[in-house]
């Protein structure tokens, strides 16, 4: 576990019952970062998140630690409370998901 570096492509297969995330996170347990990007339906790759944007200011504002600025105010169906972003060996940027997040519990950061 965890021992292949970013952007190396591994084998991958879905589990239905998980969201996009925990599918990347759990094809990531081979990855030294814990993370992998799907691919498609039979590969993965070993990525890093670079930053977070949250529906808070609409996606706009990159965040690189928690805890995130999200709202709790609002539903979380699409779009979902984060997007989580990486940079690919390329330098182009992509989204991992989108889907709910931990919000912090200091009622400043939020709405």
């Amino acid at each position: 576990m965890y021992v292949q570096d970013n952007f190396k492509e591994i084998g991958y297969q879905e589990n239905a019952e998980l969201s996009k995330f925990k599918n990347s996170r759990k094809a990531g347990e081979l990855c030294k970062s814990g993370i992998a990007y799907i691919k498609n339906s039979s590969a993965a790759v070993c990525i890093e998140i670079s930053h977070v944007t949250t529906n808070l200011d609409n996606f706009v504002s990159k965040q690189k630690k928690g805890p995130f600025k999200c709202s709790l105010n609002k539903t979380y169906n699409q779009p979902a409370g984060c997007r989580y972003h990486f940079v690919d060996e390329k330098g182009v940027t992509g989204v991992i998901s989108e889907e709910y997040c931990e919000c912090s519990m200091n009622s400043t950061l939020n709405e």
